[in-house]
């Protein structure tokens, strides 16, 4: 739909040149302005003034405002179009875990990193592990929920962060031994670490690429390191 934007000033006593200038201007603006992002569609035009009226009776919903609150707003809906097409980014997630009970309870650390100046929305998906909302991002409480059809955590400036939180997932039982789905939000780099009681063993049958290797022995198991290398999910059965 076009938008025409005019002067807060009552237009409709001015002289018809008067009236030309003051349009002509917000058009020549337009000039070289290039292509605007997707979402973001509006059209700056000199009217004569009879055409002028014509416009206001024909679409009553125009809107008369000064040009610098015109200029203003769609230097806001750049911004914001911009930002809805460039969303925080995963760079690399680290997961610790511990088995109790038959489960993997543990905490993620996420590094995230934002391009632009408004708080936008990191959706967590695809994602099956039971989060802690009491989670934190930069130290500080952080605002996770339900944002629209997904979960998700709001990043409310530019930069990189740091977003801690528990989870959990549990087992499912098997004849060949306990298995877990693991599904998280991909990233360049994604790491397990595990702690598994000695006599456990973690396998990865979905994907016998992933790297597996045993990193010690503490006085609550044997830990693991299962490197997923930025794949979105893995199954992994410990034996």
């Amino acid at each position: 739909m076009t938008q025409w934007f005019f002067e807060k000033r009552s237009f409709l006593d001015r002289r018809p040149a008067a009236l030309f200038a003051t349009i002509a201007i917000l058009a020549s603006t337009a000039t070289g302005t290039g292509a605007e992002p997707a979402g973001l569609s509006f059209r700056r035009a000199l009217l004569p003034e009879a055409q002028l009226r014509r416009e206001l009776k024909r679409q009553p919903t125009l809107v008369p405002m000064p040009r610098a609150d015109f200029e203003a707003a769609v230097r806001k809906a750049r911004i914001v179009l911009a930002a809805e097409a460039d969303p925080p980014r995963l760079l690399q997630s680290q997961y610790e875990a511990a088995f109790r009970n038959g489960n993997l309870i543990g905490t993620a650390t996420w590094e995230l990193y934002h391009r632009h100046r408004i708080a936008r929305v990191f959706p967590i998906a695809p994602c099956n592990l039971a989060l802690d909302r009491s989670a934190r991002l930069d130290g500080d409480p952080a605002i996770l929920g339900e944002m629209g059809e997904t979960l998700g955590v709001v990043i409310p400036e530019p930069g990189r962060h740091r977003l801690t939180l528990a989870w959990s997932v549990r087992s499912e039982r098997r004849p060949e031994g306990l298995w877990f789905y693991l599904r998280v939000p991909r990233a360049p780099v994604v790491v397990f670490d595990l702690t598994l009681p000695a006599s456990y063993t973690p396998e990865t049958p979905s994907n016998r690429d992933l790297v597996v290797r045993p990193l010690g022995e503490t006085k609550d198991g044997k830990r693991w390191r299962i490197a997923l290398g930025g794949g979105p999910d893995s199954e992994l059965g410990l034996l």
